[in-house]
């Protein structure tokens, strides 16, 4: 149970630092295009795949 918490803390602190950089970004640059080229690289990620392996080594 203890270990499941920290493991949404440590998600929330990274969300927020992850945030926090973007907002850095922005303020100084005042550009925003480079939010385009975040959000297709997280939208490329296999991450279906990489469970699926994931699940098939565990199997083995």
């Amino acid at each position: 149970m203890k270990d499941k918490n920290l493991k949404y803390i440590a998600h929330a602190i990274i969300v927020v630092a992850f945030m926090g950089l973007i907002a850095f970004v922005i303020y100084y640059t005042g550009k925003t295009a480079f939010l385009w080229l975040l959000l297709f690289v997280f939208l490329y990620q296999p991450w279906g795949d990489l469970k699926t392996k994931q699940e098939k080594n565990n199997e083995e």
